[in-house]
C-alpha cells in the first residue's frame, strides 16, 4: 500500500526508495532506503564539489544500494560503468593519474585495487 501524507509532510524515516535484485548470486533481496538515507547520500555527493569535468568510475553491481544514489544524484558528473570484466590495474593508474575523481566499488573491488598496488 502507498500512503501519501495529507498535509504533505516528508518524514525522514519514511521508504521512499526500494531496490530489488533477481539473485543472481544468491536468493533474491531486496532493500529499503530511508528518505534521510537518501538526502544524506545527495548532500554527501554534492560536498565532494563535483563538476562536468569529474570522472567517476563505477565498479558496483548496477543494483546495489550505493549505486542508486550515485545514478541519481551524480548529474553533475561523469559516470562510467564497467563491462562484466573489471580491470584492477587500469582502475588504479586512472585513479593515480587523477583521471578519475573518486572511485566507488564493493569490499572486493577495493582490495583487488589494493593487491595491485
Amino acid at each position: 500500500m502507498i500512503r501519501i501524507p495529507v498535509d504533505g509532510t516528508l518524514q525522514a524515516h519514511c521508504l521512499p526508495l526500494f531496490i530489488f535484485v533477481s539473485g543472481a548470486t544468491g536468493t533474491p533481496k531486496s532493500v529499503g532506503l530511508r528518505r534521510a538515507s537518501v538526502v544524506a547520500g545527495a548532500l554527501s555527493l554534492s560536498a565532494a564539489c563535483l563538476t562536468v569535468d569529474d570522472m567517476v568510475p563505477q565498479a558496483r553491481p548496477k543494483p546495489h544500494a550505493t549505486v542508486v544514489g550515485i545514478e541519481v544524484f551524480s548529474s553533475v558528473a561523469v559516470v562510467s560503468w564497467f563491462a562484466a570484466c573489471f580491470d584492477d590495474g587500469w582502475m588504479w593508474d586512472g585513479w593515480m593519474k587523477r583521471a578519475s575523481t573518486l572511485v566507488f566499488g564493493v569490499p572486493a573491488i577495493i582490495i583487488r585495487m589494493e593487491r595491485h598496488y
